[in-house]
């Protein structure tokens, strides 16, 4: 299993390069739509919005990733629960 500064990077590279298409597919768009290239503009205006939700999908995946990694802390005992304890587990 990779370890978490890999996923991280990994993580990281993959969002640049979706940063890099979307960068392209606004360039192409301005392009097409200078050429009046209405059905082009069309196409790479679908392509914005999909990679607008690979990079939701991907933000997603790393903040569940980082939940799963957070332990998550017993709230304190009661007094009541405190007290029902047997005596080997005590504090």
């Amino acid at each position: 299993m990779a370890d978490d500064n890999q996923l991280r990077t990994a993580f990281a590279r993959q969002m640049q390069m979706l940063n890099v298409e979307r960068s392209a597919a606004l360039a192409d768009l301005e392009a097409h739509q200078a050429n009046g290239e209405t059905d082009s503009a069309a196409t790479v205006i679908q392509r914005i919005a999909d990679l607008d939700a690979a990079a939701r999908n991907l933000n997603d995946l790393g903040n569940r990733y980082v939940q799963s990694q957070t332990l998550v802390q017993a709230p304190p005992a009661s007094q009541e629960e405190r007290a029902a304890r047997p005596f080997d587990r005590m504090d």
